[in-house]
């Protein structure tokens, strides 16, 4: 029976290290996550780069109160949240671009804020979902939104505050 539970504490320990990466004194967040490709990443300093979520991964974005600067394109799934006050995505300050692409895969916003002063927030294409559950969108445009001429998409707020000016 010992024996039994050694292996399964073992085995748990083992899935958790391997689900869980912080991104220590990395340049490059999208070889973290391309190398995880379903866990958590929790920021550990501001990071300026566009990054892409592919089809088949499922990440959970910590911003831990750091900014990351530029845009997300979602073809899998993202949970993104900041386990401390102030984590922040800013967009990638082109105009009339958004701040992050649900290019047919689902993004939920839990906590933390997206800023995008010249474009959109979430911009949903292709079957793509937007959920808003927390957080703050905050931008010139829509703070979510979508063109069918892109494909059908899913846009949920349940909670959080969105506001365009």
């Amino acid at each position: 029976m010992k024996k039994y539970l050694k292996i399964t504490i073992i085995s748990l320990i083992a899935i958790l290290f391997v689900s869980v990466h912080s991104v220590y004194a990395l340049d490059n967040l999208q070889n973290e996550i391309d190398s995880l490709k379903n866990g958590t990443i929790t920021m550990d300093k501001n990071l300026e780069e566009n990054i892409t979520i592919d089809k088949g991964m499922n990440i959970t974005l910590d911003l831990n109160g750091y900014t990351l600067t530029g845009y997300i394109t979602v073809k899998g799934e993202i949970l993104i949240k900041s386990s401390k006050e102030s984590g922040l995505i800013e967009g990638n300050l082109e105009k009339d671009k958004a701040a992050i692409y649900s290019d047919g895969g689902k993004v939920t916003l839990e906590s933390g804020k997206i800023t995008n002063p010249k474009g959109y927030g979430i911009y949903a294409l292709n079957g793509g979902y937007a959920i808003v559950n927390g957080g703050t969108i905050e931008t010139c445009y829509s703070g979510l939104t979508g063109n069918n001429t892109t494909g059908t998409m899913y846009l949920y707020v349940n909670g959080g505050t969105i506001t365009a000016k």
